[in-house]
């Protein structure tokens, strides 16, 4: 016989105890980049020092990254993702969802470094609303997923 959990009765003191905490901050679907080039015994490796203004981990060096925004979903892009990189992104988020992912990092990279990765395009694209996708397309680059 499967026995039921007891219902947990608080005191009002407890009651307000936890009505005094902060709500905890809700996390937030994010990507980052981790961009290595040189030799490979002696790699380069890309990273930015916050600044010490952030509540979250001022002052430390972190590869370019940052939160999926909305566009990032519906933002033209070249290339496919490696079979890998889609298995592994596929197996928690839709194919859609993947993408969005792997976009996020390369415009988060494109912010905060003003790197662009992606390929010259010839075809003129929809128009992008997204301040950081019209630098991809004012320079016409579409960012490439592979």
């Amino acid at each position: 016989m499967i026995e039921m959990p007891k219902k947990i009765i608080m005191t009002d003191k407890e009651k307000a105890l936890r009505a005094a905490l902060p709500r905890a901050v809700r996390p937030r679907l994010a990507a980052t980049l981790v961009l290595i080039c040189g030799e490979k015994d002696n790699p380069r490796i890309l990273m930015g020092r916050r600044a010490a203004r952030h509540d979250f981990m001022p002052s430390v060096y972190v590869f370019p990254g940052g939160r999926v925004d909305r566009g990032d979903s519906y933002m033209p892009y070249m290339g496919e993702l490696s079979p890998r990189t889609e298995r592994i992104l596929e197996a928690a988020y839709s194919p859609r969802r993947a993408r969005a992912i792997v976009l996020t990092a390369i415009r988060e990279t494109f912010e905060e470094t003003s790197l662009l990765l992606g390929q010259p395009y010839t075809r003129r694209r929809s128009r992008i609303k997204h301040p950081s996708w019209q630098s991809f397309q004012e320079n016409g680059i579409w960012p490439d997923i592979s």
